[in-house]
């Protein structure tokens, strides 16, 4: 009986870990947004595009890691934590669809400089 009740014991605290772990992670992209939106140049967007991405890939897996840890919990648990999984994986798809907002913001930034730049050279070539 008590080898059962360290077991689930066990299996609680690895879910919660995982849980905290993956809500942490979460915040920490959050607060990377910011970054990869100020930055100045294509390879540091490019860099930290790729570092957002993994770590939303490493959320996104956690997060599936979890929905098999919800169905192991009791059944007086199991509702909660599973709210709690939903919510998280809500969270990412949000997550998920910032950082795409923040791309196509990037996108249309670096195609209207490169139109400007294209007009007021065509516009100089003109004069002279």
């Amino acid at each position: 009986m008590y080898i059962l009740l360290c077991e689930r014991e066990e299996k609680k605290y690895n879910m919660e870990a995982l849980y905290h772990q993956t809500h942490k992670m979460l915040q920490d992209v959050q607060n990377q947004l910011g970054y990869l939106e100020r930055a100045n140049t294509p390879e540091a967007n490019h860099h930290l595009d790729v570092e957002l991405q993994a770590r939303i890939d490493q959320i996104v897996s956690n997060c599936e890691r979890l929905e098999l840890l919800v169905n192991k919990e009791p059944p007086s648990r199991r509702t909660t934590a599973k709210l709690r999984v939903d919510q998280l994986k809500y969270d990412c798809q949000h997550l998920q669809a910032a950082k795409r907002n923040v791309q196509h913001r990037r996108f249309i930034y670096y195609i209207s400089c490169r139109y400007l730049k294209d007009t007021i050279c065509r516009s100089l070539v003109s004069t002279v």
